[in-house]
């Protein structure tokens, strides 16, 4: 018995228009998917040690690990405000980021001298879903000197 040539009309515009849902779909996944980090180059593997202990220590909570990762004089700038020295570090860390549970996922990582550039997703207490954070940081003698997080 052969369907109707309507029907399968009918159902061809059904999934065509159900081709851009399936495909967003995809995109979100990809979207937050965690970066693989073995393809990244050996000069840049001690950064992306560097980022990978910043990111557990944050997701442990730990704020001494955290805060170690800091030069003395280090300079933070997150959501508009700058904080300087370990000392407003170490608050940030135990108020905006521990208190708020913040979970981070290295998505994309750069390296180029001693600046390096990674994407974070982010997931915390005070969102319903993750999103993304870009941080950019100059590094000296194996600490970050500065670090920019921005939306």
């Amino acid at each position: 018995m052969k369907s109707k040539p309507v029907l399968r009309w009918r159902t061809f515009c059904v999934l065509l228009a159900l081709l851009p849902l399936a495909s967003a779909c995809g995109e979100i996944r990809a979207m937050y998917a965690p970066l693989p980090t073995s393809t990244v180059a050996p000069e840049a593997a001690p950064f992306l040690a560097l980022v990978h202990a910043f990111n557990d220590a944050v997701n442990t909570g730990n704020v001494d690990a955290a805060a170690a990762l800091f030069t003395d004089d280090a300079v933070v700038a997150d959501g508009g405000y700058v904080l300087q020295g370990k000392g407003q570090i170490r608050n940030w860390l135990e108020t905006s980021v521990v208190a708020n549970k913040v979970h981070v996922e290295l998505f994309e990582f750069q390296s180029a001298g001693g600046q390096i550039i990674w994407l974070n997703t982010v997931t915390d207490i005070n969102s319903e879903t993750p999103y993304r954070v870009r941080n950019e940081a100059v590094v000296e003698a194996g600490k970050f000197k500065s670090l920019t997080a921005s939306p």
